[in-house]
């Protein structure tokens, strides 16, 4: 089994936290720029040249562990 991992953001419109569990590593880069915001809806959006991105901040990464350690044992 792939190593996976749990993603805490924080939305950028109303500060909300929000959980994304068992990702894969591959797609932890993407995450912050394509999760919709459960609490309000908010997207995120890259700004063109001079307009400003609003993205969501990564709050809190960990890999998991006891999922990890399950799919080792003997």
């Amino acid at each position: 089994m792939a190593s996976t991992w749990t993603m805490v953001l924080r939305c950028y419109e109303c500060s909300g936290k929000f959980t994304l569990s068992h990702m894969p590593r591959e797609q932890l880069t993407t995450l912050p720029l394509v999760a919709v915001c459960p609490h309000c809806g908010a997207r995120p959006a890259i700004g063109l040249r001079d307009e400003q991105s609003r993205l969501h901040r990564v709050f809190d990464l960990r890999f998991d562990h006891a999922r990890h350690a399950r799919s080792h044992q003997p």
